[in-house]
């Protein structure tokens, strides 16, 4: 089941640039996963219930909730033409911006991870 959530180091980038919406679980560890035993919860959650600890321990949301919070912080405030998204044709990911794809890839970390270079700046 681990495999639906983006892993730790990407969850804690994400966690680093503002993601707090509610997951399912969260990496107590770089390879421990933990699901919330009530309810869903957000960052701020696991802030509260782990205190200093909880700066290594983000929430793991799944790859979609990723993708999708993403792609809404970084369309914020752009014009239409500049919209970046991204498809799956059953084999491929394709990250588009503007109509252009920029990257192919068979994995939904990539598409994460290079989501995550758009938003830090460091795609240009």
């Amino acid at each position: 089941m681990e495999d639906l959530f983006v892993k730790y180091d990407s969850s804690l980038e994400l966690k680093k640039l503002g993601y707090n919406e509610q997951c399912f679980g969260f990496w107590s560890s770089k390879n421990t996963y933990r699901r919330f035993v009530n309810d869903s919860m957000c960052n701020s959650d696991v802030i509260n219930m782990f205190g200093d600890e909880a700066d290594e321990a983000p929430a793991a949301p799944t790859y979609e909730q990723a993708i999708d919070w993403l792609l809404k912080t970084i369309n914020e405030g752009k014009s239409f033409g500049n919209e970046r998204g991204y498809r799956y044709d059953g084999t491929y990911f394709s990250l588009t911006w503007g109509g252009m794809t920029m990257k192919v890839t068979t994995s939904k970390e990539e598409v994460v991870l290079e989501l995550i270079k758009i938003l830090k700046g460091e795609d240009e």
